[in-house]
């Protein structure tokens, strides 16, 4: 009787290692994930008193969709409002009433005990693995968030890298 049971557990044994086997190389062969799959994409904003810049950056990441081909992921825009004394807080809010793939936080109103910064709070509050963030700064241009949400969602950017060094936005290592 100890056979059937030792042969019975060894039966079982192999089976589960053979599906272990077949969900890794499904997996590993992109096999049961429909044509076209794309990851749902979180872009983060982290801003303080950029009242002048917030609106246009906001609102081409939230009419973005528009412009993106079939088949290009969903995305979030998290806007992490940093304290601002501007009128940055009213703006981000009334686009958020506007469209709904803006959600906006404003670290006043967070319980941060903690003492976590307002990067910290945002990569917290994205609901995706994949995260495009930018700290909004004199550096950052809304041409530059939009083409980098543009080429991450799959609609290829405006410009490229080159073009960037060449307006003096971005510098390349080296």
């Amino acid at each position: 009787m100890d056979w059937w049971i030792s042969g019975l557990v060894l039966l079982l044994a192999f089976c589960g290692l053979w599906m272990v086997a077949v969900h890794l190389l499904q997996v590993a062969l992109h096999i049961g994930r429909p044509r076209g799959y794309a990851p749902f994409v979180s872009i983060l904003l982290v801003v303080k008193n950029k009242a002048q810049i917030i609106e246009g950056i906001a609102g081409s990441l939230a009419r973005l969709r528009e412009y993106l081909p079939p088949g290009a992921p969903d995305y979030e825009v998290v806007v992490v409002d940093d304290g601002s004394s501007d009128d940055t807080p009213r703006i981000l809010e009334r686009m958020a009433r506007r469209f709904p793939c803006l959600r906006l936080v404003r670290m006043g109103e967070v319980n941060n005990a903690s003492g976590q910064s307002a990067a910290d709070i945002g990569l917290f509050l994205c609901r995706s693995k994949v995260v495009l963030f930018f700290q909004v700064s004199g550096a950052v241009t809304q041409r530059t968030v939009v083409d980098a949400a543009r080429y991450l969602l799959g609609a290829g950017p405006e410009r490229t890298a080159k073009d960037w060094v060449k307006s003096g936005e971005a510098q390349l290592p080296g």
